[in-house]
């Protein structure tokens, strides 16, 4: 979203949702991962924050150093649910990996594409750490 050709697309839609309730989740975290310097780059833009790592398609896992008070550690993903996202690749590595059974991927966006989801769907049902927790509601201040 916040890479300058993307941004320019519903400007003024991206510039809120920054603001509200992505600005939440972004200035809420520990860590960002990232797929790319550039991704990087261009969020460090816009948000100014600085524990950001570069994971391939979020799929590569280097060493991370973390705290653990004794709750799993847990990711998000947030999007829309297309194709064009690799949701499918993420959950497919994310079930058949040995070391990421310690953390707990919460998936969070629209469907936009009804097949491709129910692809992600069986893999969901049969992996107890991956979850569908929908679309957003609105957030009411």
């Amino acid at each position: 979203m916040l890479d300058p050709e993307s941004y320019a697309i519903k400007a003024w839609k991206k510039k809120i949702a920054l603001l509200t309730y992505q600005g939440i989740v972004l200035w809420g975290a520990n860590l960002i991962i990232v797929n790319s310097k550039k991704e990087k780059h261009n969020l460090q833009k816009k948000v100014k924050f600085q524990n950001v790592i570069i994971i391939s398609h979020g799929i590569v896992v280097k060493k991370i150093k973390k705290k653990r008070h004794g709750n799993p550690i847990h990711c998000i993903y947030f999007s829309k649910i297309h194709p064009i996202k690799n949701l499918l690749q993420l959950v497919q590595a994310w079930s058949l990996s040995k070391k990421l059974r310690i953390f707990k991927l919460s998936i969070f966006g629209e469907i936009d594409d009804v097949n491709y989801f129910n692809k992600i769907l069986k893999i969901i049902k049969n992996t107890k750490n991956i979850f569908f927790l929908g679309k957003i509601k609105k957030i009411k201040f």
